[in-house]
């Protein structure tokens, strides 16, 4: 039941960290250069910041998303199991397939 959960709560941590760090910075910068108040930000730019935010969260944790995927369903069979843990799955990723293998689509979630 609680497969991948340090995984994801490392994932999600840093994930939404840098969703909001990226929208803040960029809302912020929209003010500065615009001269504007926040709630002046038309709802396009805010959604387009979204936007970005989402491409930054993606960027900074999606090879730990791909740890969690690969460990959330490795056998639940301990004796089966491919992975002792996620230093263990990032390893033998890191080994098997390189950078390529912690990016693997990565395009298709950028595009959704």
């Amino acid at each position: 039941m609680f497969k991948g959960q340090a995984s994801t709560i490392l994932r999600d941590g840093a994930g939404y960290g840098s969703y909001f760090l990226a929208y803040e910075w960029l809302v912020q910068r929209h003010i500065r250069v615009n001269n504007v108040k926040r709630e002046d930000i038309s709802p396009l730019w805010a959604v387009t910041y979204g936007a970005a935010a989402g491409f930054a969260l993606w960027f900074s944790i999606y090879p730990v998303d791909v740890i969690k995927s690969k460990l959330q369903t490795d056998s639940l069979d301990p004796a089966k199991r491919q992975y002792k843990g996620i230093v263990d799955c990032g390893l033998k990723t890191w080994r098997a397939q390189g950078w390529r293998g912690f990016t693997g689509g990565l395009g298709p979630t950028l595009l959704r």
